[in-house]
């Protein structure tokens, strides 16, 4: 029988046999990002843009309409040039502190059980899930906000409708049936498509988000899941349920973080009262993608303490944690709405 023999090292990478680890980093970076973009909801429906190193915050141009005019024979197209300061405004979106999801896993703990590479790989998922999750929440707040802002940012009378839009279900909504509650929801939906479209908000790039509630409310009502209001069913059916739910066109999504309780600033927001709302009473955001902006100085990354390191050593333990950095604010009030009850 030979002394050695040849292991296969599931953690190399490319036959490196310096790292037998290289191969479990990148699969839990990997298994983080995964579950924050399975789990998070509203990431590709907001604007969002990068921030550069160095740098806490960034400048949003909010520009007012313009009108065309006749240019008139002989004279300098210069002539009436409109140079009013009204017509320019911004916004500054500033980085939020370090958003981490943490974990701490006893060395016997992962020695003793045996399903110890499922568990690892769960505690990622969840990891990724609670930032996704908290991403969700800070951006609902921010929409719901957003859709509060009755002040005109400019001042020009031709910018005075761009303010958010609010509408309040009926006093017997609470006590409807289910079908009752549906036909409701699909009014207000057509109600609020029509106030946005009135605002120049291009509706072909709007999305709706609903509790779960009532996103089976929709599906009750008399005219969602109706065959005769929608060709080839392309809503879906009572049997197969509805997981591309459209109405007025409109994509519609469910998520938890449309409802939540009222929210306390803490010393991460950096003071960004756009967080501090109470949506307990919200059931339905309706937003194009131009309303708020989100400012990312790190994306979800995975870092894990060194297996021989201090804190290994100390506490017997290893820690993982996943963690980013970003911030986000309201920037065109006109292009969000919310539906709350009584």
């Amino acid at each position: 029988m030979p002394n050695t023999i040849d292991l296969s090292r599931t953690g190399q990478l490319n036959g490196n046999t310096a790292d037998d680890r290289a191969a479990f980093i990148t699969l839990s970076t990997t298994e983080v990002i995964s579950a924050f973009n399975r789990a998070c909801i509203f990431k590709d429906l907001v604007m969002s843009r990068p921030l550069q190193r160095g740098r806490k915050g960034e400048e949003f141009p909010v520009l007012g309409r313009k009108k065309a005019r006749y240019h008139t024979t002989g004279q300098s197209v210069l002539t009436n040039l409109n140079n009013s300061p009204a017509d320019r405004a911004k916004e500054v979106i500033n980085i939020d502190g370090l958003m981490i999801a943490l974990e701490v896993v006893d060395d016997m703990d992962a020695l003793l059980d045996f399903a110890a590479p499922q568990v690892r790989q769960e505690t990622n998922e969840q990891l990724g899930q609670a930032l996704a999750e908290e991403r969700d929440s800070r951006t609902a707040r921010v929409l719901f906000a957003c859709s509060k802002r009755n002040t005109p940012q400019l001042q020009k009378a031709s910018d005075a409708d761009r303010v958010g839009t609010t509408r309040t279900l009926s006093a017997g909504y609470a006590n409807a049936t289910k079908a009752a509650k549906g036909n409701e929801l699909v009014s207000i939906i057509g109600d609020l498509k029509t106030a946005l479209k009135r605002k120049n908000v291009p509706w072909r790039d709007m999305t709706i988000v609903v509790p779960p509630e009532e996103y089976e409310f929709l599906q009750e009502g008399d005219k969602v899941l109706n065959a005769d209001y929608n060709a080839n069913a392309s809503n879906g059916s009572l049997r197969e349920g509805a997981p591309n739910l459209r109405v007025k066109g409109i994509p519609v999504l469910e998520s938890n973080v449309v409802n939540q309780e009222a929210y306390v600033l803490q010393a991460g927001d950096r003071g960004n009262s756009e967080y501090q709302q109470d949506m307990s009473k919200c059931r339905m955001l309706m937003f194009h993608k131009s309303a708020i902006g989100v400012l990312t100085l790190l994306n979800p990354q995975f870092q894990m303490t060194s297996p021989n390191g201090d804190f290994n050593f100390e506490y017997q333990a290893q820690g993982v944690m996943a963690k980013m950095a970003i911030g986000m604010k309201s920037l065109r009030p006109e292009a969000a709405a919310s539906v709350s009850i009584p």
